[in-house]
């Protein structure tokens, strides 16, 4: 009796899927998947958004507290008029989130790492814009960061003739081996090829 049921059951249910009625249960799982990703990808358009706008204002995105920082203060005031925003820092804060829905991408190491990425982006702009100029100079300085390990920002001047003008543009630091101008020289070369300027 119990097997005839399960039987009219599963027929039932196959029919339905046939007829359009009901979806499979992978395209179930995919289009919960697919709203899943929809989101975490404007969540995340956000966040690029509040840290390039951070960058682009010369403010500084974390403050002696991780959650009182001016990156996490522009992300409340925005999600005042965004939902799907106030909703994802709701979630953050909440204790019991399941692992799967886990995903924040607010911690100081994605931060950092969408940071990375942009400079990337622009070095490469930089260098792609530069390498199409008919002509380049390049400029390099020393720097001493906050471990007291001696660098050379690397710059590159160049027309830019979408701009139609002169343009500078930093393309990274470079770990200076020795003080000698003939191993500085070296080292600048080496480090302009590494970041493909031709």
């Amino acid at each position: 009796m119990k097997s005839h049921e399960t039987s009219l059951s599963t027929a039932d249910n196959f029919l339905d899927l046939i007829e359009g009625k009901t979806k499979s249960v992978t395209r179930q799982i995919s289009s919960h998947y697919d709203k899943i990703v929809t989101r975490n990808r404007q969540i995340l358009e956000i966040i690029i958004e509040t840290i390039i706008s951070c960058g682009q204002q010369n403010t500084a995105l974390r403050g002696h507290e991780e959650d009182k920082g001016n990156f996490m203060a522009l992300l409340q005031y925005r999600s005042k008029d965004n939902d799907l925003l106030r909703e994802h820092l709701y979630r953050k804060n909440m204790e019991n989130i399941q692992s799967t829905n886990n995903t924040t991408y607010l911690s100081p190491e994605i931060q950092n790492e969408i940071i990375e990425i942009c400079g990337e982006i622009i070095s490469d702009d930089i260098v792609k814009t530069c390498n199409a100029a008919p002509r380049f100079g390049y400029m390099a300085d020393e720097a001493t960061d906050v471990a007291t390990i001696e660098q050379m920002a690397l710059c590159l001047g160049f027309y830019d003739p979408s701009e139609l003008r002169i343009r500078e543009g930093f393309i990274g630091f470079a770990d200076r081996k020795a003080t000698t101008g003939e191993s500085l020289t070296e080292s600048f070369l080496e480090n302009l090829r590494a970041k493909g300027v031709l």
